[in-house]
């Protein structure tokens, strides 16, 4: 008999907890849903109408946007713009192999809440052009923003394929941004599959910033391997 009691009050502690615990859960009401929703798009819009103000007022006719980055890189709270822009008709024109490329341009829109302030940067030396890729195409990957870090990636080639990942740093105190890492890689399309991985950091080529990096340019650490 006591131990017929003894599992019954067992059995109903443990109803209890289960009450519990159902009753601890929280309970979202549609018209949270509905809120939640609604924040999103009107920030969505937010984000177009923002977007369109800087194309209609910074950019020519003849410039068409490759790509776009939307990131709060200065920690002030309010979102900025990268973009990545090109000629519209650069394919027409471009001339890589003959050291006459259709050059592309990194433009930074630095967001102050009412307006946008464009980042003079006077540097179109930092995308690779649309004919440098070889049979593989336009090189270009994309550009990231990644805990401070801007990086763009390439990847080309023909029979030996090639990869190349360039990172900048922002340095909240000089207000710039600077070449962190330069890296390497590669391999042949065969029955050898030969690879290569280099990665260059400042201890081989010190101190360059964003504005003077010039991506055509072969600096002396790229001469080490």
């Amino acid at each position: 008999m006591r131990i017929l009691c003894y599992f019954s009050i067992l059995f109903l502690m443990a109803c209890s907890n289960n009450s519990n615990q159902i009753n601890d859960k929280k309970v979202i009401k549609p018209t949270e849903i509905l809120t939640k929703e609604v924040e999103n798009n009107e920030k969505k819009e937010s984000i177009t109408k923002q977007t369109s103000f800087i194309i209609d007022n910074f950019l020519s006719k003849e410039s068409c946007v490759l790509d776009s980055c939307i990131t709060d890189f200065n920690n002030d709270g309010l979102l900025d713009r990268f973009y990545v822009i090109k000629d519209c008709n650069e394919e027409k024109y471009s001339d890589y192999p003959n050291n006459n490329p259709a050059k592309r341009d990194l433009k930074i829109f630095i967001n102050k809440k009412d307006s946008f302030k464009e980042l003079k940067l006077l540097n179109e030396n930092i995308i690779l052009p649309v004919d440098a890729g070889g049979t593989m195409g336009d090189p270009y990957q994309g550009m990231t923003f990644k805990k401070g870090e801007l990086i763009f990636n390439y990847y080309g080639g023909a029979a030996s394929r090639w990869m190349r990942e360039i990172y900048f740093k922002y340095d909240q105190n000089k207000n710039k941004f600077f070449l962190l890492k330069d890296k390497h890689s590669g391999f042949t399309v065969s029955e050898d599959n030969e690879a290569y991985n280099y990665s260059y950091s400042q201890k081989d080529f010190g101190l360059i910033s964003l504005e003077e990096f010039d991506i055509y340019k072969e600096y002396e650490y790229l001469k080490m391997n």
